[in-house]
């Protein structure tokens, strides 16, 4: 038995291009996909597995636990080094804080994973070990079409039928802007100077300066187009605000982390902070408390809104709404929304729209 264990860290768009990947690799080498999200970026309840958003079809696959179990049978997975790759990892394989060491080049395959996409090409032979381990971290090469083996959980979907009800949505017949306040400084947000893509996210001076590009990107989308709703998607309702102002009408998709914020992003919001947020009236008021899972399947839920938007601009860096625009352009539904009961009149934007959008 061959498996490829894929350790996700970050985001949601950071962690599904690892997991597109994966997927690829897996299809390539016929190895078993196992998925561990148990990091406290994505989880707080580490029972939750993967599974419980997504499943994947089309290849064959264990769950975390399952995983488990299989190395907890075969002894040969604890003592002897040659079954893992990388090899730091044999003593740590199902290690629930592998976020605080993943970092660690010891950790790290081959020419940073560089190697996978080399190995799916066909240029380079697969490994011998039994289990690969793919620390989701770093640069990564990745396939849209292999998100048709995702399927969504029951619970996206009847968080998403709750959404297309309350705001009457239908695929392909509304726009969505997304605004990313969680690393910009005018916002609130934060991003280290280490970053790679710190300057990326500090080109814009001010608010409107960011707003003002987005907006002139969805003016030039929306030429010779019929009319239909805008709606924003964003980690900061003040922005939201502020687009109005400037800009007009819009509707804000509202989630329940809406002013809270961890680091650099709704992802990184602690367990503390969380249970600060819950205060007795909003247990008790009819209203769930605030749980990772919650803002989980808010994630894939508006990912999912963006995937089926008729235009959908963001500022080309968020990998979030980027990867959700890469899916689209690639003709990749996640999960479709119901049908419209009429199609728009296509985009007439020429080979000059704004150049940061093309996938």
């Amino acid at each position: 038995m061959k498996i490829v264990l894929l350790k996700g860290i970050e985001g949601f768009g950071d962690r599904l291009q690892c997991l597109l990947q994966a997927i690829g690799y897996a299809k390539a080498t016929e190895r078993i996909l196992v998925v561990d999200w148990r990091d406290s970026h994505w989880t707080h309840d580490q029972s939750l597995e993967f599974e419980h958003y997504f499943r994947i079809e089309g290849l064959k696959t264990l769950s975390f636990s399952e995983f488990v179990n299989e190395v907890q049978a075969h002894s040969a997975y604890a003592s002897d080094d040659l079954i893992v790759v990388p090899e730091a990892w044999n003593n740590h394989l199902v290690n629930p804080d592998y976020e605080t060491f993943i970092r660690d080049p010891d950790y790290a395959l081959p020419g940073n994973g560089g190697c996978l996409e080399r190995i799916i090409e066909g240029n380079e032979p697969d490994f011998e070990n039994p289990i690969v381990v793919y620390p989701g971290i770093g640069p990564r090469t990745f396939k849209c079409h292999n998100a048709l083996h995702l399927r969504p959980a029951p619970i996206i979907f009847e968080a998403l039928k709750a959404c297309v009800d309350e705001y009457d949505l239908s695929s392909f017949q509304y726009d969505i802007i997304h605004l990313r306040g969680g690393t910009k400084s005018w916002a609130g947000g934060s991003i280290s100077e280490a970053s790679p893509n710190y300057e990326k996210h500090i080109q814009w001076e001010s608010a409107h300066r960011y707003m003002q590009e987005i907006f002139d990107v969805l003016q030039q989308l929306r030429q010779g187009s019929m009319p239909c709703p805008l709606y924003i998607l964003t980690d900061t309702p003040s922005l939201a605000k502020q687009w109005m102002r400037y800009f007009g009408e819009a509707t804000l998709i509202c989630n329940r982390a809406h002013g809270l914020m961890g680091n650099t992003g709704i992802h990184k919001i602690r367990k503390q902070s969380l249970s600060n947020a819950n205060m007795p009236e909003s247990t008790t008021g009819g209203s769930p408390p605030i749980t990772k899972e919650l803002l989980n399947v808010e994630a894939i839920r508006d990912f999912i809104l963006m995937n089926n938007a008729r235009h959908l601009v963001g500022d080309g860096i968020s990998i979030f709404s980027y990867l959700a625009y890469g899916l689209k352009s690639n003709n990749v539904i996640l999960a479709n929304l119901p049908a419209p009961h009429s199609t728009p009149q296509a985009s007439q934007h020429g080979a000059n729209s704004h150049t940061r959008w093309r996938f």
